[in-house]
């Protein structure tokens, strides 16, 4: 096994032969060169070298996007909010607890009656800026599902989602 303070020396040693000027911090840099893996040692972790086929062979990043949705909730008055988050369940607790936005906050508590998913923040934020657009009474038969969306004025065939 290789000793950690012989690894900073070779890289150490390499780097300044070959003149190289990095912008980040020496530590970052350091770890960025050596390609460490760490295996189990007599149930200790030691530091190893990775082995060359490892250093070749790129990991897939696998994530998941989370949808947009666009909603429509009552507040404790009667009026009408509409908004868009990434995270719906979220966002109702947050408005409920006086930490979502200004409006909702001295009118609580809120309840979700409309709510449209979307891939994009984009396609979520026309519509968005649609149904605020729209009259109080077109917002209440959208959440009705009676107000269907003309191709014309919003170009989005997405179903709405009626909670």
């Amino acid at each position: 096994m290789v000793g950690i303070a012989q690894l900073v020396r070779a890289l150490d040693c390499g780097s300044r032969c070959r003149g190289f000027k990095s912008p980040y911090p020496p530590k970052f840099n350091l770890l960025c060169k050596l390609n460490l893996a760490l295996s189990p040692q007599r149930g200790r972790r030691a530091l190893t070298l990775a082995s060359p086929e490892d250093r070749e062979k790129p990991k897939p990043v696998l994530f998941t996007r989370m949808p947009w949705h666009v909603y429509i909730i009552a507040c404790q008055d009667g009026t009408l909010y509409t908004g868009i988050t990434n995270h719906l369940e979220r966002r109702i607790k947050d408005h409920n607890s006086g930490n979502g936005c200004r409006y909702t906050r001295y009118r609580r508590p809120v309840k979700l009656i409309h709510s449209e998913d979307y891939s994009t923040r984009s396609e979520s934020q026309k519509r968005e800026a649609y149904i605020k657009g729209l009259s109080r009474e077109k917002k209440l038969r959208l959440c009705k599902g009676e107000l269907l969306e003309s191709s014309k004025k919003f170009p989005f065939n997405n179903p709405a989602q009626v909670v």
